[in-house]
């Protein structure tokens, strides 16, 4: 019986070690999706960043004349 005990926990340990490496491509593989929408939402506001620094300077320019 203690050999039945030692097998049963060392094939829970194969199973849990199994699910840990499939949670962990999981999570790679979800932030390998999200990296790009992120790259894309930084290049949006660093041009819309640019946008208004430009408009406050030509309002800037326009309250000086």
């Amino acid at each position: 019986m203690g050999h039945d005990v030692i097998a049963g926990v060392t094939l829970l340990l194969v199973d849990l070690t199994d699910l840990r490496a499939e949670l962990r491509q999981d999570l790679d593989a979800v932030g390998d999706e999200l990296a790009g929408p992120r790259r894309h939402m930084d290049e949006h506001l660093a041009s819309i960043r640019v946008e208004l620094l430009h408009r406050l300077s030509v309002i800037q320019g326009e309250m000086i004349d």
